[in-house]
This record gives structure tokens, sequence and C-alpha cells, in this order.
């Protein structure tokens, strides 16, 4: 994923890499979600060369907290997962209903630090909390920072409920193979 992008939140978009809805066929079918997990964001691996060939898939547990104790890796109540790329399932019982649908674009502040974006790819982290214990457990165990999910990018109007991470942020890691590629996903940690 390489230097810093910055993707916005378009509601109602209709590109591939999107936020809100049901889960993607491939994340359904295939069963790696939690029972009772509410689909949140997809990077589709067409708009994320890095992904080689795989979308990943962001899904909430039924219940998360952020401001609760499964917060960080690697107990954390939010899953990644990479999978095939295919279409929006039909299943209303993966959506997150606190959220409306939209897609990502590249962002137009083009990740100037005061304006809003909704995912950043690659480079360091922006934390909402300097401390090294959130990331800890991560690097120790071979997880390289990836990207992050902002709340603070939402548009207005499109929470239509409470802030799936508490107007928080999502730090997501992982591994990458001799080429680069991403092979592993991992929900690092929230931050409100």
């Amino acid at each position: 994923m390489g230097s810093d992008k910055y993707f916005d939140l378009v509601p109602g978009g209709t590109g591939s890499s999107r936020v809100g809805g049901c889960s993607p066929d491939a994340l359904v079918t295939s069963g790696q979600a939690r029972p009772g997990s509410r689909f949140f964001v997809c990077l589709a691996a067409s708009d994320f060369p890095a992904l080689a060939g795989q979308d990943v898939s962001i899904v909430i547990d039924d219940g998360f907290l952020p401001s609760g104790e499964n917060t960080r890796y690697p107990d954390i109540g939010v899953q990644c997962y990479l999978h095939a790329p295919s279409a929006e399932s039909a299943d209303d019982s993966t959506s997150l209903g606190s959220i409306a649908r939209g897609s990502l674009v590249p962002a137009s502040g083009g990740g100037d630090i005061d304006a809003a974006w909704f995912v950043k790819l690659g480079g360091a982290p922006r934390l909402i909390q300097e401390e090294d214990y959130y990331a800890r457990a991560l690097v120790r165990d071979g997880y390289e920072f990836l990207f992050q999910v902002d709340e603070n990018g939402f548009p207005d109007g499109f929470v239509l409920g409470d802030y799936p991470l508490g107007y928080g942020a999502l730090y997501v890691y992982g591994t990458r193979g001799n080429g680069g590629e991403v092979v592993e996903v991992e929900a690092g940690f929230t931050q409100f």
C-alpha cells in the first residue's frame, strides 16, 4: 500500500470499495465472519492493488462497545477478512443499521491533516491517542500498519444512529508476502 493515500466517503456511491449495506456475498457464503457480526467497510482489490486480487472486509461484532474492554488485538470485537471479490449479498442480517451506504473515492483534501477523510492507506497511523501500548502486541507478532478508518470522515447525515467506533478510528495491521502483497489482515485497535 506504499505511500499515504486518502479516501473520502460518498453517500449512495456505487464504487467497489464501500461502507455500509450488507456483507459481500463471498464473506457470507464462506462462513468466515463470526455469527451476529455486522458489515462495516470493504476495500476492493480493484482499488487497492496491494491486496493482490482479494478484497478486505471489516465487520463489527454484535454488542461491540468502543469504550469496552475488547478494543485491542488480539481480543478486539472488530474483525478483518481477506476474500475473493464479490457483489453485496442480500443478507440483511449482516447490515450495520446505524450507517447509510456509500463508496470510497480519492480524497479531495489530498490528506491534509486538517481535512476530513474516511480511509488512510500506508505511511504511519494518525493516532488519536499517542500511546505505544496500543500497537505493542501487533508489532511483537510481526504485523505492520496497513490502513485506518476514521469516523471523522463520515459525511453529514451518514450516521443514522450510534457511531460504530464511538466517533473514533480503527487501525488495521497486516503482513505482506515477498512481493509486498498483503497476505493477512488484522484489526489492531480502536481509539476515540
